[in-house]
């Protein structure tokens, strides 16, 4: 067929359970973008199981699947379900949330705490008042299900009404301009819904005790019974006085195995039928499936259809319990994921950090080494320097001791004797001696002044002592090494 290219393109996998009237009814659907295939129709008898067991046939069902822990959607059927047409006095929706909330158990022989509400909201009439379809089921209901679900390693994301999907499903196939209200009959095994939708929202429900089965088994008797029921339900919704009659109904669901029930509504309500189409633009059947069983009894159309338009419906029907209790997981995860993410961060920050460290490490180590053979080359360098300087300087120097020594002795009167020459390496030189008077030792000065060996003299002390029955003069004198000698 040509639409099995989708089978291996980009594939979501949708799955719905229904676990009504004691039968065990999955669905799988493939979803590519706005089209769907009916990929697996699962129909089992779970009459007299308990809870375990029942949990136990859906894990051996899912299991051919070949899928673990995977979420699905819970489907319930309108008679399972209360509904009520009221109008609330308000527009707001918070304010209609909580009359409602105030409000559901008047509708209903159960306590508050019993029952789980929601609403279709129909329109707004009067101005200020706001009409509405009110949806109660019994809590204890919706909770089996989900436990026997959660058993079975199931995470049930919605809870559906079965009419909310069949009328938007339906709406998407019949749609027009000209046609906004649309009544539709979906025949089930044991009981058929009968719906009255403006444009893909269920504005009426009533649930009608006769399905394919009875028909089946007593043609003649369940089929003027079903057209009776059928009319009171037209009366019904006519006093409820929501919209005008719709100019058609669709038949869905085990319609193709009643032969004629259209032409027989037809001749006794007078009301115009349409069969629903096996092959539209929006659902594909899987090659040798159908909506119905084999033994043309049992449909999933309820399941397809709400599967096929989940994320467009508004009616959830998880308990608050669940809402809250999976809302404290995601955020648990969310605190998680964020927990890593920090962590990641932290942990690739540090790992930046700590390299850097063993890059710098290993640079410095190479450096440590480079610098110890540098440092043995250097001390090696310093040390032939530092004979080199020494070399340099007495090669420099040499010969300068006999040039001081020459022109002392070449200008030194004979009444100077000196008895200390000190010549140092900045050319400093340092005379120490005696003589007879003062005036020797001043001649001695004007001497060393007048010679162009030595530079800068002065005579630091003179001072005369007594010895051997003698007067001597002490003497130290300071001068420098002329420059051009000390060059």
């Amino acid at each position: 067929m040509e639409f099995n290219i989708l089978r291996h393109i980009g594939k979501e996998r949708l799955f719905a359970v229904d676990l009504s009237a004691n039968q065990l009814r999955i669905v799988q659907l493939s979803s590519t973008g706005a089209t769907c295939e009916l990929e697996e129709f699962v129909l089992d008898n779970i009459a007299g199981l308990n809870e375990t067991a029942t949990a136990n046939k859906i894990k051996e069902k899912f299991s051919l699947f070949k899928t673990r822990k995977t979420p699905v959607v819970l489907i319930l059927p309108s008679h399972q379900a209360i509904t009520k047409n009221i109008e609330i006095p308000s527009r707001d929706p918070d304010e209609i949330r909580e009359i409602i909330n105030l409000q559901a158990g008047r509708h209903t022989p159960f306590a508050r705490e019993e029952i789980i509400v929601d609403y279709i909201e129909i329109g707004t009439y009067r101005r200020s008042y706001t009409k509405i379809l009110l949806v109660i089921v019994n809590r204890s209901i919706i909770k089996r299900m989900i436990d026997i679900l959660e058993m079975a390693q199931l995470r049930v994301n919605k809870v559906l009404l079965s009419c909310e999907g069949i009328a938007r499903f339906c709406w998407k196939v019949f749609s027009s301009e000209e046609n906004k209200i649309l009544g539709i009959m979906h025949i089930d095994y044991g009981y058929t819904d009968f719906s009255v939708a403006l444009e893909g929202r269920p504005i009426f429900i009533r649930n009608i005790p006769v399905g394919a089965h009875h028909i089946l088994q007593n043609k003649e008797q369940y089929q003027q019974i079903f057209i009776e029921e059928v009319k009171r339900s037209i009366e019904v919704y006519l006093n409820e006085d929501i919209e005008k009659v719709p100019t058609y109904f669709v038949l869905a669901g085990v319609v193709h195995q009643l032969s004629n029930l259209e032409s027989i509504i037809y001749k006794n309500i007078n009301i115009q039928i349409k069969l629903f189409p096996l092959n539209n633009s929006l659902l594909f059947l899987k090659q040798g499936l159908d909506f119905v069983d084999a033994n043309g009894e049992t449909s999933c159309f309820h399941m397809a259809a709400s599967l096929a338009t989940h994320s467009e419906l508004k009616i959830n029907l998880i308990p608050e319990e669940i809402k809250i209790r999976r809302s404290i997981e995601e955020r648990g995860k969310e605190i998680i994921t964020a927990g890593i993410l920090i962590m990641s961060v932290v942990i690739v920050i540090l790992l930046t950090f700590l390299s850097n460290i063993y890059i710098k490490t290993s640079y410095l180590q190479r450096l440590s080494s480079q610098y110890q053979s540098l440092y043995k080359q250097s001390q090696d360098l310093e040390k032939k320097f530092v004979k080199i300087k020494m070399v340099r300087y007495h090669l420099k120097n040499r010969g300068q001791a006999l040039r001081v020594l020459g022109e002392l002795y070449k200008i030194s009167p004979p009444e100077i004797y000196l008895y200390q020459i000190s010549l140092e390496q900045d050319g400093k030189i340092s005379l120490k001696g005696i003589a007879d008077v003062y005036s020797s030792v001043y001649n001695f000065v004007a001497l060393l002044e007048a010679s162009p060996v030595f530079s800068n003299v002065s005579s630091k002390y003179a001072g005369t002592r007594r010895e051997a029955d003698k007067d001597i003069v002490d003497f130290e004198i300071n001068c420098l090494l002329s420059s051009e000698d000390n060059s």
